[in-house]
């Protein structure tokens, strides 16, 4: 795919099979990332001294239920089970963890193998190797609470995708579920070296039609070329209520070391890096599925 969500020419890499595309929503350095078990293995040790991590989950923790025995939350993206884990944990009866990267569900698995001996026989981490774009496999109203953490959803390329994974996700949760999410601010890649020039470049290729505004494209660690959508406010807005969710509570994250603020708040544009977002299914409402076009 393009970054626009528009089919490309067939990827041209020695070890892809003659016809081979790259999964709907997902980028070159995207599924290099997919496929690296360095990464995976690494995730943990790369991720453990950021102060998203404790932040998104006492926002994640204020607004799950007191009672958790009987709950099932589905955690799109789940990566190395970061949050799976504190879930089961805290005592949810099933997380399911879903994740393209199957080195990712890999560690996710150990961990619970690991460190979680003692868990009831009526809990379990389900692992679902899965394309958040193409969920189709998963029934509908059968989880309780949803998450979408460390800007996965800006790991999706192309608008059309978000809004297929977002509808997935509606068709999912049951109705009056909440839904818990956290993007990247575009407005605060100005403050970067070269921000306001990747910005006017970013305008540009956008009116070209080769890019989307927000889209950029980084190196992250070992890989080249990594795909990140950053949002705009409004966009956000815009999005989820396309796809069914009705925003709740917003918590802006600011620069430095992330100190939080509540709402959104336009002032601050410039100054917050992203948002966490705590959404709420609408009920009643009915999407159409669209991954079949």
């Amino acid at each position: 795919m393009t970054q626009s969500g528009k089919p490309e020419g067939l990827r041209r890499s020695s070890d892809s099979p003659p016809n081979w595309r790259l999964p709907t929503g997902v980028s070159d350095g995207g599924w290099d990332y997919i496929r690296s078990r360095q990464v995976a293995s690494q995730y943990d040790d790369f991720v453990k001294n950021n102060t998203l991590i404790e932040l998104d989950w006492r926002y994640i923790l204020n607004y799950l239920p007191e009672d958790l025995q009987n709950l099932v939350i589905a955690d799109f993206g789940t990566g190395s089970g970061r949050h799976a884990i504190t879930l089961l944990a805290h005592g949810c009866r099933a997380v399911l963890g879903i994740d393209l990267s199957r080195a990712m569900l890999h560690e996710a698995i150990e961990k619970v193998r690991e460190k979680m001996p003692h868990l009831r026989e009526d809990q379990f981490l389900i692992p679902v190797w899965a394309n958040l774009v193409e969920l189709e496999g998963l029934p509908s109203q059968s989880v309780d609470f949803g998450i979408c953490m460390f800007s996965t959803l800006g790991m999706i390329s192309g608008s059309d995708n978000r809004v297929r994974f977002l509808r997935h996700a509606h068709r999912i949760l049951k109705p009056g579920s909440r839904f818990i999410l956290h993007v990247h601010n575009y407005w605060y890649q100005c403050r970067y070296p070269g921000g306001i020039r990747w910005m006017f470049r970013n305008w540009v290729r956008s009116f070209m039609g080769k890019s989307e505004i927000g889209d950029r494209l980084s190196d992250y660690r070992s890989i080249r070329n990594m795909f990140i959508h950053s949002f705009r406010y409004s966009e956000l807005q815009r999005v989820l209520d396309t796809s069914g969710f009705e925003v709740r509570e917003v918590l802006s994250l600011r620069g430095g070391n992330l100190e939080p603020k509540n709402g959104y708040h336009i002032a601050d544009c410039f100054r917050t890096v992203g948002w966490i977002l705590m959404c709420e299914r609408t009920r009643g409402f009915e999407v159409r599925d669209q991954s079949r076009r």
